[in-house]
């Protein structure tokens, strides 16, 4: 899909990306979400699949969650956070370090927490993209947004910018361009 589609027809992209299979699947899972959390039907668990314990902050406390490594379209990096190096984007290895759970808040929106570290991934404007321990405030909320290709763009909702992994400049947070360095594959 080229830049220009992108932002020509917003609404046909993402009625294109329903009709995927991933797509599908990552629409089904936030309906499920939202069903459990408007039922209070189901329980969130606290340990992982690995039966590791959970970091839990306010925001997460009782949250369904869905694991995903982010591979980005153009670098071919996976997002990692590691105790060492921080929030970047490496080569995808599928250790805990590049995994994340995703906790479904409402409408589109989602905080993200890293597997290993527990920190969640954070974009201030003051610090940047990062990540750090989970809070609940706006600047860990991203907006999800898929596209027909496969690939989904993260918008922070405080900061208004998108999730970026370009070569030159590494894993940052700027201005929404809707190119393929602001894609990742929900893996």
């Amino acid at each position: 899909m080229t830049q220009t589609q992108r932002q020509s027809s917003p609404g046909a992209v993402r009625t294109r990306a329903l009709l995927t299979s991933r797509a599908a699947r990552f629409v089904g899972a936030v309906l499920a979400a939202a069903a459990l959390s408007l039922t209070a039907a189901g329980t969130s668990s606290a340990v992982g699949p690995d039966h590791t314990p959970r970091v839990s902050a306010p925001s997460l406390s009782g949250a369904d969650f869905y694991t995903y490594s982010l591979r980005n379209q153009s670098t071919d990096r996976c997002i990692d956070d590691s105790y060492g190096d921080g929030l970047h984007g490496v080569g995808c290895n599928g250790k805990p370090y590049q995994k994340f759970d995703f906790y479904y808040q409402y409408g589109n929106i989602w905080v993200l927490q890293n597997q290993s570290t527990g920190r969640c991934i954070d974009d201030s404007y003051g610090d940047g993209l990062h990540g750090v321990e989970c809070n609940g405030e706006p600047y860990q909320q991203w907006e999800i947004t898929n596209y027909s290709d496969g690939t989904s763009m993260f918008r922070n909702v405080s900061t208004n910018r998108c999730m970026d992994d370009s070569f030159g400049d590494g894993l940052h947070a700027v201005e929404c361009r809707y190119n393929n360095y602001q894609s990742f594959y929900i893996q």
